[in-house]
């Protein structure tokens, strides 16, 4: 199989590692910024397969993967799927919710597999929520989630921290309940000056009842990764971070005077985990061979961009508003 990636910044360096060292791939790489001939040169990459401008390799692969700044994903996967390629976005789809289902019709219209990197759906930490806790509703009715996605970074030039960060969550989330939010309430803060916020509250509503709330932003000391689920029937803690799920037997109960709170039995699930990123990068050249369609698919993607959309205009607005996707 012929991949082209185009951008290998901060994280397409990954991507460069993990595709590289697929034995049946054969790679090009493409980057506008003149230092990355040299960083490449340096991992032994064969130079004839580089160039600076991604149009040299278009037509001799057969996916692409974009990993390059948000505000440029949208011509860049519009040619590669007018080309005939499969497809790999790195998330956000793109800047904007409009924009992102042109590239959902395109693919669908050329039947190419587009694949959007929602990443923690890929992580092992998902799997055992979903096979162990939530699908067998081992925590009865999910009530309310939490997730904490912050810590001390460089903050992105590009997009800020809702469209960054929060927007994993909200893609998480959706795929933990089931479901896409059908409202949401957003409260996002620019403290740097940087014209772009870096501080997001988030809460989102679904129409099964459930509540979910994100926070996000650049200032915690402590980097966290972590999800609070509360059922009915018990409460966890999945912390991505340390691969580990803790589990409460804490529950509400009604009594004819008031409400017990239940304190049970806790324990611990370590989590063995392969590295999330090549999980998500083989499922995605599984389903270009196989032709079934990928877990995050281009419409998956920019429902989450809608969700974002939606959240920067309540913020605005200082209101809760419906999603209309």
């Amino acid at each position: 199989m012929k991949i082209l990636l185009v951008g290998v910044g901060r994280w397409g360096k990954n991507h460069y590692r993990i595709l590289s060292r697929i034995r049946d791939v054969k790679l090009y790489v493409s980057d506008t910024d003149p230092a990355s001939a040299s960083y490449l040169e340096a991992q032994g990459m064969d130079m004839k397969n580089f160039s600076h401008d991604y149009h040299d390799f278009l037509l001799s692969a057969d996916a692409v993967f974009v990993v390059i700044p948000a505000q440029v994903h949208f011509p860049v996967c519009m040619e590669a799927l007018q080309a005939g390629c499969d497809l790999f976005i790195e998330k956000p789809v793109c800047h904007d919710y409009q924009d992102s289902l042109r590239i959902h019709e395109e693919s669908e219209k050329g039947n190419k597999i587009t694949q959007v990197g929602h990443i923690f759906r890929y992580h092992p930490v998902t799997q055992e929520l979903l096979d162990n806790h939530l699908n067998n509703n081992a925590l009865g009715s999910v009530k309310y989630m939490k997730g904490m996605f912050k810590g001390f970074k460089r903050p992105r030039m590009d997009v800020g921290v809702t469209m960054t960060d929060t927007i994993h969550f909200v893609d998480l989330f959706s795929c933990l309940v089931g479901q896409w939010p059908v409202c949401v309430y957003g409260k996002s803060s620019e403290i740097l000056g940087r014209g772009m916020d870096d501080l997001s509250l988030s809460h989102l509503f679904f129409e099964n009842g459930t509540t979910g709330f994100i926070e996000s932003g650049y200032f915690q000391p402590r980097t966290l990764r972590e999800v609070m689920i509360a059922g009915d029937r018990k409460s966890l803690i999945a912390d991505y971070k340390a691969l580990r799920v803790t589990v409460r037997e804490n529950i509400h109960i009604k009594r004819e005077n008031g409400w017990e709170a239940r304190i049970g039995e806790s324990r611990e699930i370590d989590i063995e985990a392969g590295e999330p990123l090549s999980i998500e990068i083989e499922s995605f050249i599984s389903s270009v061979k196989t032709r079934k369609k990928p877990l995050v698919t281009a419409m998956e993607g920019a429902k989450a961009v809608k969700v974002i959309e939606t959240l920067y205009e309540s913020s605005l607005k200082g209101k809760e508003l419906a999603v209309d996707y």
